[in-house]
């Protein structure tokens, strides 16, 4: 195995169709409705998580298809807050998956994202 750990602004070409868990927070939110089409559905009675003044709906699957172009906007590792570890991106214009930003958990690039790097 090669370890690569990309600089920020590098663009990454989706070679299969990747699936991740969206956390419902507020610097998802954009991308949740551009993804959903509405905004998440906090349900009554349903087990919630307290983020950044508010309760999170559960995390939806979302699958982002092969050939999205990926630009990676923001990596946040810090020793001891492995639970926040996480990598922004940003979805770009003209591929198959609605543009926008969003956050997934490392875990989630580790565990079965596939990519090529864009020249």
């Amino acid at each position: 195995m090669q370890v690569f750990i990309p600089a920020l602004g590098t663009k990454l070409l989706l070679t299969k169709s990747w699936t991740f868990d969206l956390h419902d927070e507020s610097r998802n939110y954009e991308f949740w409705i551009a993804f959903h089409g509405q905004p998440p559905t906090r349900p009554a009675g349903q087990q919630h998580k307290y983020i950044y003044g508010g309760y999170a709906a559960a995390p939806s699957k979302v699958t982002i298809k092969a050939g999205t172009t990926l630009s990676v906007d923001r990596i946040y590792i810090r020793k001891g807050a492995s639970s926040f570890d996480s990598v922004s991106f940003r979805v770009l214009k003209g591929g198959p998956t609605p543009p926008g930003r969003f956050w997934v958990k490392l875990c989630d690039v580790n565990n079965g994202m596939e990519v090529t790097v864009v020249p």
